[in-house]
């Protein structure tokens, strides 16, 4: 707040003594210009008048005058304590009464905060927990599967056992994207590498439902977090195996600074195209797919967000979609 307006704010405030002032001022000049003759009585209570008038003005003025030199120093020294600053600020009994209420609703929200942050931290330490013992049964089911003699069954055992790791996972992911920069570390990554890790997880679903892969070169290096990159392909590349019917092809290819997920599935009507990123829209796709949850590809949305990456989408109904990641960072969301 600038002097000029804080002291419009305090003539605003003052105007009823003001009015006062004035309206006496011109009872006394009207009454000397009707009857040409003014007592010493009522000179000297003019005066006195005036004065006192005068002299409460001033002293109000001189009182407010410190009262916004105190707010000036309060912001130029950046207090983070709004009770504090409330307490301090308040001048009339009035004032310093609402300020204690305040104070004491800022308390309250406060206290409620700190417990919906414990409340928060507790629910994300039991899913934790949880995630890792289902993590030690998945283990230990790999070390059975592997077992098995080469039959179709296995395969399906492993393509579960992929899906359950994703569910898994994905719950994980899901909780941290609260505390994402605290988890993240960015380094320079082949995207290769990335790519090749990410479709060999799903290699069980490619072999049961005979996909054809076409992954070709895609030699470029990007500055991220390969976790977290690898939620978002993954994500997009379970989409495209859920969606491509069986004998189907999936492509994976390099286009200027745009990593291209192509598949030849059941694509997305033009309609849902512009909402398939939002939280739990699982559009018409969806509803014909009892699993689909609407949360993979607003995960994915969110995290290229945060690493500073786009997500476009082009697809024509019942040809197929390309989901291209922007490999041109912009900015990272570091919070």
């Amino acid at each position: 707040m600038t002097k000029r307006i804080y002291l419009k704010d305090w003539l605003i405030s003052r105007l009823f003594i003001l009015w006062g002032l004035v309206l006496v001022l011109g009872f006394f000049l009207l009454y000397i210009m009707v009857f040409s003759h003014v007592s010493a009585d009522l000179w000297y209570f003019f005066l006195l008048f005036s004065f006192f008038e005068g002299v409460f003005l001033l002293l109000d003025y001189v009182r407010f005058s410190r009262h916004y030199q105190k707010m000036t120093n309060f912001t130029n020294a950046n207090v983070e304590s709004l009770e504090y600053l409330l307490e301090e600020l308040a001048l009339t009994p009035s004032e310093k009464s609402l300020s204690q209420q305040l104070v004491e609703i800022q308390q309250e929200k406060r206290l409620l905060e700190e417990q919906q942050q414990q409340n928060r931290q507790e629910l994300m330490d039991y899913y934790t927990l949880w995630v890792h013992q289902i993590k030690t049964s998945i283990a230990a089911s790999d070390l059975l599967i592997n077992e098995l003699p080469s039959i179709p069954q296995k395969i399906q055992l492993q393509q579960e056992q992929v899906m359950i790791k994703g569910y898994t996972d994905f719950v994980l992911h899901y909780l941290r994207m609260e505390t994402f920069h605290r988890d993240l570390v960015l380094e320079r990554e082949e995207l290769n590498d990335l790519v090749k890790a990410s479709v060999k997880k799903y290699a069980p679903f490619f072999i049961y439902k005979h996909l054809e892969l076409d992954l070709q070169d895609c030699q470029y290096q990007v500055i991220t977090d390969k976790k977290w990159f690898a939620v978002i392909l993954e994500q997009v590349l379970s989409n495209a195996v859920k969606y491509t019917a069986e004998g189907g092809r999936i492509a994976i290819y390099l286009r200027g600074d745009y990593l291209c997920i192509e598949d030849t599935g059941i694509g997305i009507s033009e309609a849902d195209q512009s909402r398939i990123f939002e939280r739990g829209f699982s559009g018409k796709n969806g509803r014909m797919n009892y699993y689909s949850s609407g949360l993979g590809l607003y995960l994915a949305k969110q995290i290229a967000d945060k690493l500073g990456i786009t997500l476009t989408v082009d697809s024509i109904k019942k040809q197929g979609t390309t989901i291209k990641i922007s490999l041109k960072q912009q900015e990272f969301m570091m919070h």
